[in-house]
């Protein structure tokens, strides 16, 4: 059989095993390659998205409801969740939402708070997703920290705040 082929035996051992797994090594790296470099695309500037993570910021800097007041719709509800400073699960107008964060803001003092985006959803659905870090001093003398999620959806041309929730 060697004479037919015409390679002598001792170069058939390993050698093309050899060359086929580096090549199977090779075009399975070459399909995988690009799924494990490709980071999501960057999303474009949305200055009304902007603005509406500035009003979260600035209601929780300055202790004010009015800001996080502002992106709840009018006809509409937000869900909001926050076990640990007090408040339960439920939705809320808009009215119910300011006398929630009056409450939040009288009992605790923000000592640092920041938001980043954690996702969007594909542009059919126009939600996004953010997750603030707020470190607060409670007036009772206990220091805590917790990490809020919002929930923003594009509704009418504006961002609507549709859900606040703590993560547990």
């Amino acid at each position: 059989m060697t004479q037919e082929t015409g390679l002598p035996f001792v170069k058939r051992g390993r050698a093309p095993r050899l060359r086929v797994g580096i090549l199977a090594v090779g075009l399975i790296s070459s399909c995988l390659a690009p799924q494990l470099i490709r980071a999501d695309p960057p999303t474009p500037n949305d200055p009304s998205l902007d603005k509406a993570l500035k009003v979260i910021e600035s209601s929780f800097q300055t202790e004010k409801p009015d800001p996080i007041v502002s992106l709840v719709p009018p006809d509409g509800k937000t869900y909001i969740s926050l076990m640990s400073i007090g408040g339960g699960g439920g939705y809320y107008s808009r009215d119910q939402v300011y006398f929630i964060f009056s409450r939040v803001f009288s009992q605790h003092d923000t000592v640092k708070f920041s938001v980043h985006r954690l996702k969007r959803e594909p542009p059919s659905k126009d939600f996004v997703y953010f997750a603030g870090n707020w470190k607060y001093h409670r007036h009772d003398g206990v220091d805590g920290d917790s990490q809020i999620h919002f929930v923003l959806s594009m509704s009418k041309g504006a961002w609507s705040l549709v859900e606040i929730r703590e993560a547990q």
